[in-house]
């Protein structure tokens, strides 16, 4: 290849899961890069009350698991756009966490939320970790409805957890030997 691929063409060649979504659109998820982190931020911004914040994003970058991006794609499996939602996880002892989940609010409702997880559900078995957890905000009904469908279990709650709106954490955790969530 010569020195002046585009970035595009570069990102083809990294390891990405593919999947169609509820309407029949064509989208890809593969590890972020470095050249990624403007459009986390911008994403971060977009989807979450109390954005993470650059550097935060940064750190988990190139991390295993890390972060992965979701971006739409055509049928040929080829990049059609810059990244519209995101999921950062990391190891936690013998278990995934997913730190932070993310789809800009236009694409949402599609089934990419459950296309993030189900590509960091297949990068904790690669690595021989069957039980992932997360916290999730107490009136978030959708991503509620997400894990729930995935055989993600209510394991505890902290009230009083998020300081923006008093909400509490609802603590869940999943095995990940449950097949594809897909």
């Amino acid at each position: 290849m010569k020195k002046d691929d585009s970035m595009t063409e570069r990102e083809e060649r990294r390891d990405t899961d593919h999947y169609i979504a509820q309407d029949g659109s064509f989208w890809g998820v593969r590890e972020a890069v470095p050249a990624d982190l403007n459009d986390l931020v911008t994403l971060d911004d977009i989807t979450k009350p109390v954005p993470w914040g650059r550097d935060a994003i940064a750190g988990f970058i190139g991390c295993v698991p890390g972060v992965f991006v979701l971006y739409p794609s055509n049928r040929a499996g080829m990049t059609l756009g810059g990244p519209v939602g995101f999921v950062i996880a990391r190891w936690l002892g013998d278990e995934c966490e997913i730190m932070s989940i993310g789809v800009h609010p236009q694409y949402r409702r599609r089934g990419l939320g459950r296309m993030l997880m189900e590509t960091v559900r297949r990068t904790t078995l690669a690595h021989g970790k069957t039980s992932w957890i997360l916290e999730v905000r107490e009136y978030n009904t959708p991503a509620l409805s997400l894990y729930k469908s995935i055989g993600f279990l209510e394991v505890g709650k902290r009230r009083d957890y998020y300081i923006d709106t008093g909400e509490a954490a609802i603590l869940m955790r999943g095995d990940t030997t449950n097949g594809d969530p897909q």
